[in-house]
């Protein structure tokens, strides 16, 4: 084995935006020792993990793919399909993309992460809170579909997407009873608002 390929989503349970799902080649053995203490993402300051994928990105250069599937996409097939369908297809581009082959890795997920059949994988309850290669799979997702948020807050500012990301604080649902859904809105998670 030469890598441990971790996957993680984000977003599941947001009122809004995309779900978005990251795999990351992480090479067997590696230590973040000097680095500090490595955290789920839903743990960790948004300073914290965006120096995290700072050093994914820059430091370690570890090889990562993420996938989003649309709000749209969620309301015809369910959260866990579409989850299933991102996890597939980021790990399959990592996979290509780096010429990873299955002898040489070892696939693990979050709990209720499936990658089908074709794919040998390990999923984990905790999964986030346990394995490095997933929280950092967590933080990669974490980072990227916040900042997918807040950019179409410049297009719905009246929702606040910059400051919850889609999920449903307080703030989120009183703006959904002033205003009804946007365009980004998933209709099947926020029938009750309306």
């Amino acid at each position: 084995m030469k890598w441990i390929i971790g996957i993680d989503e984000v977003g599941r349970g947001s009122l809004a935006g995309p779900v978005a799902v990251a795999a990351i080649a992480v090479p067997c053995n590696y230590s973040f020792r000097d680095y500090g203490i490595l955290k789920d993402s839903k743990k960790m300051s948004s300073v914290k993990r965006e120096l995290w994928f700072y050093r994914v990105k820059n430091i370690f250069k570890f090889p990562y793919a993420l996938s989003f599937v649309s709000h749209s996409v969620i309301d015809s097939i369910n959260i866990r399909n579409a989850t299933n369908r991102a996890a597939r297809r980021a790990c399959n581009a990592l996979m290509n993309a780096n010429r990873i082959s299955s002898s040489q890795c070892e696939i693990i997920t979050d709990a209720g992460i499936f990658l089908g059949h074709h794919l040998r994988h390990a999923s984990f309850i905790r999964g986030d809170e346990t394995y490095d290669a997933i929280k950092l799979a967590s933080i990669v997702a974490k980072v990227s579909r916040d900042d997918a948020m807040i950019r179409r807050n410049r297009r719905y500012p009246q929702y606040g997407f910059d400051i919850h990301k889609g999920y449903g604080t307080k703030m989120h649902r009183e703006a959904l009873l002033r205003h009804g859904l946007s365009e980004i809105h998933r209709v099947s998670f926020c029938s009750k608002y309306i």
